[in-house]
């Protein structure tokens, strides 16, 4: 009995392998989809600028410190640096990067762009250094545009006005500097109406159009002509 139950097993056994063999099938692991690449991440300085952009001052200030730390920042991110950290009511810290561009200039001969990043660099300084009641070094600034009042009248003009400066003006000497400076701007026939004076931070004084490239560098304050 036992040998006829084997020997149809065995057959039973044969006929699954002979159809399975017939009938083409066979095993074959699972298709795995491919993982998507990753995206690589931005560079530092680009991330940097886009949170400017994006007016995250907080991340822009991160970003381009870490990106200085790796190596020194060119013109414009200094200036931008500096930016971020005025609009983060942190003056003291934009005062470094600020010297930082000013000293630099003095060593070497700037191109036209570099000239005007300079230049909106130096009254960002002056704006910092009279947000921390600096009345000396600021006037040092504010009165070497008083040398030239055709060319400097933007940040002539935004002394007068911009509120960084309203710690100091009760002071005698900025006080002088503010009588010089209205009287220079009469003289080559420029309104000292506070009133009309620009006060968004895409011209001259501000610095904002400068470092961000997808502004008019010109700005809405007269910028060209540096």
């Amino acid at each position: 009995m036992r040998s006829i139950f084997s020997t149809i097993s065995m057959r039973l056994l044969w006929t699954l392998l002979t159809l399975i063999s017939c009938a083409g099938i066979s095993y074959s692991a699972p298709l795995v989809s491919p993982v998507a690449a990753a995206e690589p991440p931005k560079p530092i300085l680009e991330q940097a600028y886009g949170a400017a952009r994006d007016h995250d001052w907080k991340k822009a200030a991160q970003k381009f410190e870490s990106a200085r730390a790796e190596k020194p920042l060119d013109y414009r991110g200094l200036l931008a640096l500096s930016f971020a950290y005025r609009q983060l009511e942190e003056c003291p810290k934009a005062i470094g990067p600020l010297t930082e561009m000013q000293q630099r200039a003095n060593r070497k001969k700037l191109t036209s762009k570099e000239k005007k990043l300079v230049r909106h660099g130096l009254f960002l300084l002056a704006r910092c250094y009279a947000k921390n009641r600096d009345a000396g070094r600021t006037l040092f600034i504010l009165n070497g545009y008083l040398l030239d009042p055709k060319k400097f009248k933007n940040e002539l003009r935004q002394s007068l006005q911009r509120i960084e400066f309203g710690g100091i003006r009760t002071q005698s000497d900025f006080q002088d500097y503010e009588k010089a400076a209205r009287k220079a701007l009469s003289r080559i026939g420029v309104s000292t109406d506070t009133s009309s004076y620009p006060s968004n931070e895409s011209d001259v004084g501000g610095g904002a159009s400068m470092w961000n490239e997808t502004t008019d560098p010109s700005g809405s304050g007269g910028g060209s002509g540096f």
